[in-house]
């Protein structure tokens, strides 16, 4: 079953200078905002569409042709958030800053998106409004690549093989 899209860009999260800076050059962009009512406060107010917690963050992305994600700037690891995968699982196309741990996880223009520098980021983002066709195929490669490999069904199995290979070897050495 293929869903309305009616969310052209979406964000969801707190607050904070640096991402209110990248948004704020979206906004000719059908741009949608949930997260902390700090953004009530802002320039972008007029996009800020409320809180939204557990399922409603799946409504959210569900409906969202492209979620932006910005890794927090101060951020020193290579980490991933947990808008990484519920984006894509939810079948929206991310477009994220890069992180090297991510770009581990998802091939790069096939699966997701990344920006390296927040300037092109609008550039972006248009583009794939424009290009439905495109977006779709990198956004439902990158629900297949989440529902595949990174549930947690799939992580549990991983570590499994992990424990049984060094039980094996635990086994041999004696």
């Amino acid at each position: 079953e293929q869903l309305e899209r009616n969310f052209g860009v979406s964000f969801i999260g707190w607050h904070d200078l640096f991402r209110e800076k990248g948004l704020k050059s979206l906004s000719n962009l059908d741009l949608n905002i949930w997260g902390s009512v700090e953004w009530e406060k802002t320039a972008l107010n007029r996009f800020y569409r409320g809180r939204v917690y557990g399922s409603g963050l799946d409504d959210v992305y569900r409906h969202s042709k492209i979620v932006i994600n910005f890794h927090h700037p101060t951020e020193t690891s290579n980490g991933t958030n947990l808008r990484d995968f519920e984006s894509t699982s939810n079948g929206a196309l991310l477009i994220s800053d890069y992180k090297p741990t991510l770009a581990d996880l998802f091939v790069e223009n096939k699966e997701i998106v990344f920006y390296r520098d927040i300037n092109e980021l609008p550039d972006l983002v248009s583009y794939y409004l424009k290009n439905e066709k495109e977006r779709s195929v990198i956004a439902k490669a990158g629900q297949t690549a989440v529902l595949t490999n990174h549930t947690i069904e799939s992580r549990v199995k991983g570590m499994m093989k992990i424990i049984e290979s060094s039980v094996n070897i635990s086994k041999h050495d004696k």
